[in-house]
């Protein structure tokens, strides 16, 4: 086992995506990847180490859905600007925002839940590993 000075840092990107139609993990994996790699190359994409952790919007019969990535903490602005310019999934169109970055997962769902504690028009719960959009009426 490395040394904890010796291991790869990451950090997790949690993104909100907007789209026409309902997409599938993978297909979010792809968009992401394909991004990347348009944006940086082989090379940008191999530092970024981009990996999705968390895909949660699959068969809720909604276009909206909310996805983590984890990546190097080195490229953490790389990925955000590729994650920004996606505008388009196949022939819909669609758009990735970037709500938050921390080092680990349980703690960057505490910064969603208190960020969407006192909105109005929306409200975000972190329910046992998965964080899920709820509208309030």
């Amino acid at each position: 086992m490395l040394k904890p000075t010796l291991r790869q840092k990451h950090r997790y990107v949690a993104f909100e995506i907007e789209c026409e139609r309902e997409m599938g993990r993978d297909e979010v994996d792809a968009e992401v990847k394909n991004s990347i790699l348009s944006l940086f190359g082989e090379r940008g994409f191999s530092l970024a180490m981009p990996k999705m952790v968390i895909y949660e919007g699959e068969g809720m019969g909604k276009a909206k859905g909310l996805a983590v990535v984890r990546c190097s903490h080195t490229e953490v602005d790389n990925v955000k600007a590729a994650l920004a310019l996606v505008s388009s999934a196949g022939p819909s169109k669609c758009a990735f925002r970037v709500l938050r970055v921390s080092g680990t997962i349980k703690k960057l769902k505490m910064k969603l839940a208190q960020d969407g504690a006192g909105e109005g028009e929306g409200k975000r719960e972190v329910l046992d590993g998965t964080c899920e959009a709820k509208l309030q009426a």
